[in-house]
Order: C-alpha cells, then sequence, then structure tokens
C-alpha cells in the first residue's frame, strides 16, 4: 500500500471539510497542519488592516509605502518560496 498517496488524499479530503468550516477541532487534532499558522493569521490581519484604511479612509499609503505594494508584497509571502511568478505577476511588475 503507498501511505504516502493515502495520507495525501486524506489530507486533501480534510482540508476541504476544513475549508467548509465542519469539524475543525476534530480535524487540528488530527492533522494539526491544516490550523492556520501564527504568520498566516498576522499576514491576513494586516491585509485587513490595508482594506480597512484603503477602502473606508481614502488612504494610498502608510508613511512612505503604497498600499498597493504593501498588498503585491504580503500577497507574496502567503506563497511557497519555489513557486514562480505567474504572467499576470511579470506583467504588474513590469508596467509599475
Amino acid at each position: 500500500m503507498d501511505y504516502k498517496k493515502v495520507y495525501k488524499e486524506a489530507f486533501e479530503r480534510a482540508r476541504k471539510l476544513y475549508e467548509k468550516g465542519t469539524i475543525t477541532e476534530s480535524l487540528n487534532y488530527v492533522f494539526p497542519e491544516l490550523a492556520e499558522s501564527e504568520d498566516e493569521r498576522i499576514r491576513k490581519a494586516i491585509l485587513s488592516g490595508l482594506k480597512y484604511l484603503e477602502t473606508e479612509l481614502g488612504w494610498d499609503a502608510v508613511g512612505d509605502i503604497d498600499i498597493l505594494d504593501a498588498y503585491a508584497w504580503l500577497e507574496k509571502q502567503s506563497k511557497p518560496k519555489t513557486e514562480l511568478a505567474t504572467e499576470d505577476e511579470i506583467y504588474w511588475l513590469a508596467w509599475r
């Protein structure tokens, strides 16, 4: 039996249930890697704060940092380091 494959399939099923919000605590116990990391929670909180500043208060920068640049950087932080830039990201960076 290919245990690596079986685990991967079980993990994918668990991830789908986790995203729906069902049996979250049990899934965290069985698959602790499903739980959101502290870094990811902080990244999402910063994104939320920047979105509030931009949409509710009309800010386009925080200090000397452009909010759109901050969005791009924070989104980049959520990707695995081995992932290559997408064509859209390359286009956006080239014409910025």
